[in-house]
């Protein structure tokens, strides 16, 4: 299965994905994310975060991953 980079108009198959997930998890009411504002966070001028998609032969999206990265001051290196 192919895995890509979200990008920008990947935004509400990214939404829906979350919302699946959150159905799956039995948590469908814990999902309160506002759109411009996760829009912001993974493709703004900074962004927090990155989101991976998994699509099938036939480019539908089957999955994704949404990572953020940190870093150590005590270690002085990045971590995930």
């Amino acid at each position: 299965m192919p895995l890509r980079p979200a990008l920008e108009n990947d935004l509400d198959t990214i939404i829906e994905l979350i919302h699946a997930l959150a159905e799956y998890e039995r948590e469908p009411d814990a999902v309160l994310l506002d759109r411009e504002e996760l829009r912001r966070h993974l493709f703004g001028a900074r962004p927090y975060a990155e989101v991976v998609l998994a699509e099938t032969a036939e480019g539908t999206s089957a999955g994704f991953a949404l990572f953020f990265h940190n870093f150590s001051t005590w270690l002085g290196k990045p971590g995930l």
